[in-house]
């Protein structure tokens, strides 16, 4: 991403977005840096016959304690549940995703389901409503998942609306739902937090 890009990125988001989460010029300005990559943070944008089509916005966890901690105590719930013989446990009232039994009877996958530093949260991804169903949005995904895969990190997590279209996208990506969290959103709804194991 380029200087030039963030009219357009923060036109998208704000659009896309709660208007809790608009960015101002300040906002912009931090979240996505002169370059699209600071202190952690990583933007790619896409363009789909030479037009803004899309962004992604994705942060480090190394950089960002307070966010992995989250994630940590999200995440806890199963682990423990595990460790307990699989109760029906719940969390902030939401009750634990059922199927989620099946990969942590995967050996691979279940060392995913604690964070790392190098691993990577997707905090935003938006997509052009004539620019959807093109791949534009599975194109920004990849690219924050080849820079994980790269440095070493064992997973990409995220939240996402609960029932939301999205919820679909990221299961084809291969994203597990791990937890429902709720409320998480400013409209008071629940949200799912999903994970991509990554091959380390």
């Amino acid at each position: 991403m380029v200087r030039d890009d963030v009219p357009a990125v923060r036109r998208l988001h704000d659009a896309t977005f709660p208007r809790r989460l608009a960015w101002d010029e300040r906002a912009a300005a931090r979240e996505l840096g002169a370059s699209g990559r600071n202190g952690g943070r990583s933007t790619w944008v896409a363009s789909r016959d030479g037009v803004f089509a899309g962004f992604i916005l994705a942060f480090r966890f190394g950089a960002f304690s307070a966010l992995r901690e989250q994630i940590d105590r999200e995440s806890a719930v199963v682990r423990a549940s595990v460790s307990l013989g699989r109760p029906r446990p719940r969390t902030l009232g939401v009750p634990l995703i059922e199927d989620v039994w099946e990969a942590f009877d995967n050996t691979a996958t279940r060392g995913a389901f604690v964070t790392h530093a190098g691993d990577r949260y997707v905090s935003a991804l938006a997509v052009e409503g004539a620019a959807r169903r093109h791949g534009v949005g599975r194109a920004l995904l990849d690219a924050v998942v080849g820079e994980a895969l790269s440095s070493g990190a064992g997973a990409v997590w995220l939240h996402c609306w609960d029932g939301a279209e999205a919820s679909a996208f990221y299961a084809r990506q291969g994203f597990l739902p791990i937890v429902r969290i709720g409320p998480h959103y400013d409209d008071r709804s629940p949200a799912t937090l999903m994970v991509l194991p990554l091959a380390r």
